[in-house]
């Protein structure tokens, strides 16, 4: 008599671990009394496997490194490997959860932290300098004779200004800390691209750029994000930018790069609240994203008014983006179109922001342009891409001399 298995998982029967008990291992067996010895097993751990393994005498099997989210482990038997059986104890789901610096309502709390924190230090710091500056007032009023001590109390007060302008600057120097632990790290993109580069120059101690890189599975998520202004405000819509994206990939499996960039819209929108009144804020962000499958090199692209350039058999072609921003618009009852490619071993691909080509510098003080950007690029694409980000940088300062950068400036370029 032939019946379907029992599963038996380990360590534990939780329907529900935390992220670092993503190592998992699952004991099954079935019965049949004629021929124990001819059962063949097969099993598959969906939200994870996209088909069944192969059918094996094996009766456990162990998954390591799990990503959070939501499984279902089934298992079926056979005696001929054609004909598969299972019944109500051939399967069990459980969820991982993501870790706590993962969530979103953690990374909301530490961003209005740090605006609660920076908005206090100003106010404190301001009413000091006011108190200072009245206490100084009255003693000069007081004193008017007494020039040395007059000039003592001046020194004091521009000090005391000092003192508080190294406040500011170090409270914004903790912010860029915070921005850059958010920022993934070179070297998680280098393990799957590794030849790759990332020039980023904000404006300001922090940016309202920001680059984003994810993988799942065969694929990679790369994208170049200009946010609404620069500085600690723009920097604060990079760090919502960043957060909606990691919500987004872990909540939703396999969207592509178009309706990545519609949900993300619905994100922003609704967290900042708009609309579409006229005293509201029309904050947002320009983004071009990527999505590249690393077996396949097929890609998809989407962009928020910035576009896709990548270079083959030395000639550049240009994906167009959609003409709207990632937010409040007009035009925003479309969705974000998902423009398809096959890549080429080669190619060389480049996603950025504005900052580069509107920066303003040469002998006429005029912008560095579109063109001039596109032939930059073109001219370089051949090199190493240490080569291309040292010639990049290096032109981009020497066009800028000594005026003064206008904004953050971000470009990646990949070579596949």
């Amino acid at each position: 008599m032939l019946t379907a298995t029992r599963l038996l998982y380990s360590p534990t029967d939780l329907k529900v671990f935390s992220y670092n008990q993503n190592h998992l291992t699952f004991d099954f067996t079935g019965f049949w009394y004629k021929e124990p010895e001819q059962i063949f097993y097969r099993y598959m751990l969906q939200g994870h496997d996209k088909e069944w393994s192969i059918k094996s005498k094996n009766r456990s099997v162990t998954y390591s490194q799990l990503l959070p989210g939501n499984y279902t482990f089934r298992v079926e038997i056979s005696v001929d490997g054609v004909n598969w059986f299972a019944d109500a104890h051939s399967e069990t789901s459980f969820s991982i959860l993501a870790p706590l610096w993962q969530r979103l309502w953690v990374q909301i709390l530490a961003v209005l932290a740090l605006a609660f924190s920076i908005f206090m230090f100003f106010k404190i710091r301001l009413k000091n300098l006011s108190d200072a500056k009245e206490a100084l007032e009255l003693e000069v009023t007081k004193r008017t004779m007494e020039v040395v001590k007059q000039k003592e109390e001046i020194e004091a007060q521009r000090d005391q200004i000092r003192e508080a302008n190294k406040s500011l600057t170090d409270s914004i120097l903790y912010a860029r800390r915070i921005q850059s632990a958010v920022l993934p790290p070179k070297e998680l993109i280098a393990e799957s691209m590794p030849e790759h580069f990332i020039l980023f120059k904000p404006r300001d101690i922090v940016s309202g750029d920001y680059y984003y890189f994810n993988r799942k599975d065969n694929k990679v998520i790369i994208a170049a994000a200009d946010c609404t202004g620069h500085g600690v405000p723009g920097a604060f819509m990079s760090l919502l930018g960043i957060s909606f994206m990691n919500e987004i990939i872990n909540k939703f499996d396999d969207l592509c790069a178009g309706e990545l960039l519609t949900v993300l819209r619905g994100y922003v929108k609704r967290s900042l609240r708009q609309t579409g009144k006229t005293d509201e804020a029309k904050d947002g962000m320009d983004i071009a994203l990527c999505i590249i499958d690393l077996e396949t090199l097929k890609a998809e692209f989407a962009g928020a008014n910035n576009p896709l350039w990548y270079v083959r058999n030395q000639t550049m072609f240009e994906i167009e983006p959609d003409k709207m921003p990632i937010g409040i618009h007009y035009k925003e009852s479309l969705s974000f179109r998902n423009n398809e490619l096959t890549l080429q071993k080669g190619d060389m691909i480049y996603l950025f922001s504005d900052g580069f080509i509107d920066q303003f510098g040469g002998e006429q003080n005029k912008k560095f342009l579109k063109k001039n950007f596109k032939q930059l690029l073109l001219d370089n694409h051949h090199k190493t891409v240490e080569e291309q980000y040292t010639t990049l940088e290096s032109t981009f300062e020497l066009w800028r001399k000594e005026t003064k950068q206008i904004d953050d400036v971000l470009v990646i370029g990949i070579r596949i």
